[in-house]
């Protein structure tokens, strides 16, 4: 992944997400499994943070947030809503430990799917470094795609599309952004688990859109919000499971620092 690689999506990120209904109703799932771990105020890193949209709730729940992405587009986007209490930086999620302190925060969060830039070797690296900037006990709460969305294999299937299956590619899915080029990783919560053991113990995972379509379902559902208004309701009462992680579009995984 390259520092412009999500240079180009930056003026329409919240629009085609952070504000569409899709892109809502998984950020309130995300939150409803989140807010135990938000009780107190909170010294919070969030990694790959986009448009600004969760470091601006973070922050008006009284917490101090240090708040990063890769690309500059991302950033200057942050910066122009003028959130208090949050401090925007350019940073790769690999090379954390050059801009910020060690034992200094009590969560680091990342959000939808923005670890899955990383592969396998780069994941394990960035659980090490997470784990020298987190306070002893300190959480590492992650967004991650997994590798059987029912949604995009329902989709493909009937479509007869060869990308049918796609996310259970042992190597990086080449995706598309506008003019940008970067290889995707799909990890279940067992892999990602698995790849952070060193540094971090599971606490648990949670499915985000389970019920909840993905956001490229965004303009099938524009005159149809009751529908999608409905799978929502079925998310909140029937998506409270571990064993239907890897089956939503993203996954909500807890991990606690191991060591001091």
């Amino acid at each position: 992944m390259q520092k412009n690689s999500f240079d180009s999506y930056a003026k329409d990120y919240d629009a085609d997400f952070s504000f569409s209904p899709i892109g809502k109703m998984q950020r309130e799932r995300v939150y409803h499994f989140l807010t135990p771990y938000l009780q107190s105020k909170l010294n919070i890193l969030e990694i790959n943070c986009g448009t600004g949209e969760d470091a601006k709730r973070l922050s008006a729940l009284g917490n101090k947030v240090d708040a990063s992405d890769i690309s500059e587009e991302m950033i200057k986007v942050c910066k122009e809503k003028k959130i208090e209490n949050v401090n925007f930086d350019t940073c790769d999620a690999r090379n954390l430990l050059s801009k910020y302190k060690t034992n200094t925060y009590d969560l680091i969060f990342s959000n939808f799917g923005g670890l899955n830039c990383l592969s396998e070797k780069e994941l394990e690296s960035f659980a090490s470094d997470a784990n020298q900037l987190l306070k002893k006990d300190g959480i590492l709460a992650c967004v991650i795609m997994g590798r059987k969305c029912r949604w995009e294999n329902f989709f493909f299937r009937i479509k007869k599309d060869p990308r049918l299956n796609r996310r259970k590619t042992t190597e990086g899915l080449k995706t598309q952004i506008n003019e940008s080029v970067f290889n995707t990783y799909y990890y279940s919560p067992a892999e990602f688990a698995q790849l952070s053991k060193t540094s971090f113990k599971l606490v648990k995972h949670k499915p985000i859109g389970y019920f909840v379509p993905p956001s490229f379902f965004n303009s099938f559902y524009k005159n149809k919000l009751w529908i999608l208004k409905l799978l929502n309701v079925f998310e909140k009462l029937f998506a409270q499971f571990s064993f239907q992680s890897d089956a939503a579009d993203h996954y909500l995984i807890i991990l606690q620092k191991n060591g001091d």
